[in-house]
């Protein structure tokens, strides 16, 4: 065992000595000491881009890249040179969200697409990569996230008009005239927990949802919802949890519900009978 602790040592030993060591003070990309490029940070209050620029270390041939942030797997920069027609993606792979990410791009640009070399700014490099013909993601993401936007705020009107409410543990629904039972948690003396969960039922006693709750702050609950059919979906209560008045907690959780489709507004029941599917004692050890 020994010998195989030795031997991977070795091997990062061996790696770690052939990397190349990227390094920027003032401004200025430097590659195992020796001074390459320049870059600066780069911000367009006009179209709201931001990004950073960089430059030979005459400040000529210069190319900006340009962050588009998707989320938290979904970082990327357009390449815009001012010395080509052409543009392209880079998507970061890698340190992600670092203190300095700065550091983190332009580390990729030099040890993974060799923008810059010993040599200063690798034009053919650059001109190679952004005559590659690449297909282009972002156009795709945008379009995703608006359709998911203008579903978001189909739903949000579909729930308007339903004007959820929650009294005395049940829930309203005016629109069709349909209320379903609201259940507590087991122990009302016990903060809600896995062990603890609220229960979330229709008029005929099937289980819609498991609720529970888990959050450090007093004025902001993590929740997590157990659907009949073992979807789970999160989302922050951003107030503050009264135990004595709980129906605005429980009216965010069923207008959730609602917009993820799960509380229909059927008259006499939210949903089909499904009591099959999920159980009380699966939820409460789930």
């Amino acid at each position: 065992m020994k010998r195989i602790y030795f031997v991977v040592l070795m091997l990062l030993v061996c790696a770690g000595g052939f990397s190349q060591k990227v390094k920027i003070k003032k401004n200025i990309i430097s590659l195992d000491g020796v001074e390459v490029g320049i870059t600066e940070r780069y911000e367009n209050k006009k179209t709201k881009e931001e990004g950073y620029t960089y430059s030979d270390l005459k400040g000529e041939n210069k190319f900006t890249m340009v962050r588009y942030f998707f989320g938290q797997d979904s970082l990327y920069f357009v390449v815009r040179p001012n010395f080509a027609k052409d543009t392209a993606e880079i998507k970061m792979e890698y340190l992600y969200f670092t203190l300095n990410q700065q550091n983190a791009l332009t580390d990729l640009l030099v040890k993974k697409y060799h923008f810059f070399d010993k040599n200063g700014m690798n034009i053919n490099a650059i001109n190679e990569y952004l005559s590659a013909g690449y297909e282009q993601q972002i156009p795709k993401i945008q379009r995703q996230k608006q359709e998911q936007k203008q579903a978001a705020e189909k739903q949000k009107q579909i729930v308007g008009n339903m004007n959820i409410r929650v009294i005395n543990g049940t829930i309203e629904m005016d629109r069709v005239g349909s209320a379903g039972s609201f259940v507590e948690a087991p122990d009302p003396n016990k903060a809600i927990s896995q062990n603890n969960p609220v229960l979330i039922k229709d008029e005929l006693g099937n289980i819609i949802a498991k609720v529970t709750t888990g959050g450090d702050a007093i004025n902001d609950f993590n929740t997590t919802i157990v659907t009949y059919d073992n979807n789970i979906f999160e989302f922050r209560f951003g107030k503050s949890y009264d135990s004595k008045n709980p129906n605005p907690y429980y009216q965010t959780i069923a207008e959730f519900l609602a917009q993820k489709e799960y509380l229909k507004g059927q008259r006499n029941s939210f949903l089909p009978v499904r009591r099959s599917v999920l159980k009380m004692n699966d939820l409460r050890s789930a």
